[in-house]
């Protein structure tokens, strides 16, 4: 599937809904819009929908609306997937029709929900919708083997446990669409997609797959850690472990698979952290930038330098002017 982009952007003002109302209706699970005619030659929108794997990433940006997909929607245009919906900014509310149950997602938590069980949702400021949507095929789910569920529109918390693993993931896939493909984009919706079935009591935690899939993206979750956390010297396996909630040897059996260390990651972390503000800011002395990536020595750092690049940060400077 190729990238699609939908956008109001160049439209004459009377266009612009009539445009959105029936690009969404037709290229999407199909939505109905609402919007008071009064506000209509205000409106704007934009869509941009990347594949990933079988699954797929929607960037979405509208007007203030509120969106119904109903028995009548869902039977034109069956959708026969799993939403993951996150707001980035604002909040928005999200009715499960089935339930009968109306529940708030604010900026950074999650919704799940199958697209062809009935809902209606708008956002709760008047900026609009503002959020990344990531489309898992029925299939996926169905081929885990355990149990077969229709999955109302929920809310995630995404600060603890199994809602933090697949929050993890779930942006690890949307930041890194345009970059998986092949064998590495199924393997990254198949983590999502067997965290999802054992959160919602579909799969067990005790399968092999499951093992697998809690340790693929516990590492994810340690490494966004790592990345926001590079420039404290304490960044050692007991002070990571301890602030992970997990043990050392944990730690370690986190990272096996990857053929490296938990320290080995972090050192070629810090060393690329530092080759990028090298190259970014040519006047700044190697020194500041020492520390600011959390090296404890300039001696530590020009040897791991070496050692990861195969050149001094000099020599980086030299080529970076040529």
């Amino acid at each position: 599937m190729p990238i699609m982009t939908y956008s109001t952007q160049g439209l004459q003002p009377h266009e612009r809904f009539d445009y959105w109302r029936d690009a969404l209706c037709a290229n999407f699970y199909g939505m109905r819009f609402d919007v008071d005619r009064a506000k209509r030659n205000d409106f704007h929108g934009h869509i941009t929908a990347k594949p990933l794997a079988d699954a797929g990433v929607v960037e979405f940006q509208a007007s203030s609306s509120i969106i119904h997909r109903l028995e009548n929607e869902i039977q034109n245009a069956p959708g026969d997937a799993l939403f993951l919906y996150r707001q980035r900014t604002g909040g928005a509310w999200i009715e499960a029709v089935d339930r009968r149950n109306t529940f708030i997602v604010e900026a950074g938590t999650l919704a799940i929900g199958d697209a062809d069980l009935p809902f209606n949702t708008a956002p709760l400021e008047t900026d609009g919708f503002n959020a990344t949507i990531l489309k898992i095929p029925l299939r996926r789910f169905e081929s885990i083997g355990e149990k077969r569920m229709r999955i109302s529109a929920r809310g995630i918390d995404p600060s603890h446990g199994m809602g933090y693993l697949i929050s993890t993931v779930f942006d690890a896939c949307s930041r890194e669409a345009d970059n998986l493909d092949g064998p590495a984009a199924d393997v990254a919706v198949q983590v999502l997609t067997q965290l999802i079935a054992v959160a919602m009591g579909m799969a067990s935690a005790q399968s092999e797959t499951t093992r697998e899939a809690l340790r693929d993206s516990k590492r994810r979750a340690v490494d966004r850690f790592v990345d926001t956390n590079l420039h404290d010297p304490r960044l050692s396996p007991p002070f990571v472990a301890r602030a992970m909630g997990i043990s050392i040897r944990q730690l370690h059996w986190l990272y096996e698979p990857t053929g490296t260390t938990f320290s080995q990651h972090v050192r070629v972390r810090r060393v690329e952290r530092a080759r990028t503000m090298i190259l970014r800011y040519p006047q700044r002395p190697v020194i500041d930038i020492v520390y600011s990536c959390g090296f404890d020595s300039s001696a530590t750092f020009y040897r791991a330098f070496r050692s990861v690049l195969g050149m001094s940060p000099g020599d980086l400077r030299q080529r970076g002017k040529a």
